[in-house]
């Protein structure tokens, strides 16, 4: 007991009785309790879903550290995406019962094989296309609604198949000057900046009424631009992908 307590930093509160410790102590009483038979794997139903973001944040690492120094395999339950991609080596994304993808935390962000998965986890943007040309591992689209975008994606789409291209928000860029003619960009409507402490949100809008989430660090704001500008959104076509939808 002595040993496990000291494991998740609860040696000093051995004597408290359950309703004189914190939520975040009591979390971290449950987990001893589970980890004292030493199991071979270990089931946490959302754990940390009753714990505020901050206390949140610290049982995460706690975790981590904990699995990392007794190498006891975690299944970690959770409904919220960004804890999936902060405490998983492998992850699950499950609809209706059903695995839709199993992949590194990496590969479910940036790779999504279903529009479910891609709309799940993250705020990526989903614009509707279908396939152009395809080669060297690039997918030139046409997009629904005007544009022409640049995307890698799977090697086995056909012509003119529908997919969504998925641009995650801090992989766009945004420039002062509207462009529809070049591939890998379009134009859109700046509808709102919203200041997040790390990064700046902007909201855009295209002609086809289609909204579109930008974040940016402060230093790559665009100058001298004003809500209901026309500006280019830009992306890398390396830092984008191309999701089936037939």
């Amino acid at each position: 007991v002595s040993t496990t307590l000291a494991m998740v930093n609860m040696s000093e509160f051995a004597s408290k009785k359950p309703a004189q410790l914190s939520g975040g102590q009591q979390q971290r009483v449950a987990l001893a309790r589970a980890l004292v038979n030493n199991p071979s794997a270990l089931l946490l139903d959302e754990p940390l879903s009753a714990l505020d973001v901050t206390l949140r944040r610290q049982m995460q690492f706690e975790l981590k550290r904990i699995q990392t120094e007794i190498q006891t395999t975690f299944i970690f339950v959770t409904h919220d995406q960004d804890e999936a991609l902060t405490m998983s080596t492998r992850i699950a994304v499950m609809n209706d019962g059903r695995i839709e993808l199993v992949g590194t935390a990496e590969d479910v962000y940036k790779r999504p094989n279903t529009p479910f998965v891609a709309s799940f986890i993250g705020s990526a943007n989903l614009l509707p296309a279908r396939v152009s040309r395809q080669g060297a591992g690039e997918v030139l689209l046409e997009l629904e609604g005007g544009g022409v975008g640049v995307a890698a994606g799977p090697a086995t789409l056909p012509l003119g198949a529908r997919v969504l291209l998925m641009l995650c928000p801090e992989q766009i860029s945004l420039a002062a000057t509207s462009s529809d003619s070049e591939d890998g960009s379009f134009a859109a409507r700046l509808v709102s900046v919203d200041f997040q402490g790390s990064v700046f949100r902007y909201g855009l809008r295209r002609d086809d009424g289609r909204e579109v989430v930008v974040t940016l660090l402060p230093q790559y704001r665009p100058s001298g631009v004003a809500l209901g500008d026309l500006l280019t959104v830009r992306w890398d076509s390396a830092h984008s992908w191309v999701v089936p939808r037939d």
